[in-house]
């Protein structure tokens, strides 16, 4: 074999193997990219289902926490009885706000006069924040109940 021909047969076979190498580099990065946006999915699902229990835990252990004049209150999910086991170590606070207080919208309820019963609504706001993930998520609720006639005049 002349000198020439394995010259240009060890150039090729250079840039083949350095074509090979980049396509690896390039395969094994986007391996490990996909790796963490997974991982971050999953931690912020868990989060976001970390919201969801403290709504339910809220909604199940505290309603007659929900009353007419209640302007702004926040709750510590892990200080009320019975609180779930959440998925990891998420915070839960829970920050309940009345959005208004009237006349119930009911058909035949008597609301055009004024005189028919009352129903104050309100808006539940679960925000989760993983600790040692730095994930947060947020749900709102929106709730409403029956309050006592007299109960809207504030």
């Amino acid at each position: 074999m002349k000198r020439s021909a394995r010259g240009s047969t060890m150039i090729v076979t250079l840039v083949i193997l350095t074509v090979l190498s980049l396509i690896g580099v390039a395969m094994s990065t986007t391996l490990r990219t996909d790796l963490a946006i997974t991982s971050a999915r999953q931690w912020l699902s868990e989060t976001r289902e970390n919201a969801e229990q403290g709504l339910v835990a809220f909604v199940r252990l505290a309603p007659d926490e929900l009353q007419p004049g209640m302007v702004r209150q926040d709750y510590d999910v892990e200080n009320l009885a019975g609180n779930p086991a959440m998925l990891n170590t998420d915070t839960i606070d829970i920050t309940v706000r009345e959005l208004f207080c009237g006349d119930d919208g009911s058909t035949g309820s008597g609301n055009m006069m004024g005189a028919g019963a009352k129903r104050v609504w309100f808006n539940i706001e679960s925000t989760a924040t993983g600790d040692a993930t730095g994930t947060r998520a947020q749900i709102n609720l929106g709730a409403s109940r029956l309050a006592p006639p007299d109960a809207c005049n504030y």
